[in-house]
């Protein structure tokens, strides 16, 4: 946990002061394994904290029946009603900072 946050707050600094664009934080996933896992906490805090954050992208979403891609980081919606607000939320969230 510990090396994730340091590895993406070192990426959002590089990404503003060095590279002067947005940083996406692109396919992570939460392990069922992982209750502790923060990674959109911790990009809503970035982003107000900085700006250089444009956005999120969850690995995996997937649809019942898709059994055999199954590795433990899939996120099937329909079994999981509260990972839809948790998305729903960020989006949101990330839109409004948007605007500033």
């Amino acid at each position: 946990m510990a090396f994730m946050q340091k590895w993406v707050e070192n990426h959002w600094a590089g990404s503003g002061k060095i590279v002067r664009k947005p940083l996406v934080i692109t396919e992570f996933g939460k392990s069922s394994k992982d209750p502790g896992l923060s990674v959109f906490t911790d990009i809503d805090n970035l982003a107000r904290n900085g700006g250089t954050i444009g956005g999120s992208l969850v690995w995996q979403l997937m649809a019942q029946g898709m059994d055999p891609y199954f590795h433990g980081y899939q996120i099937i919606l329909s079994e999981d009603p509260s990972t839809d607000v948790v998305i729903s939320r960020q989006s949101h969230q990330m839109a409004d900072l948007s605007h500033f």
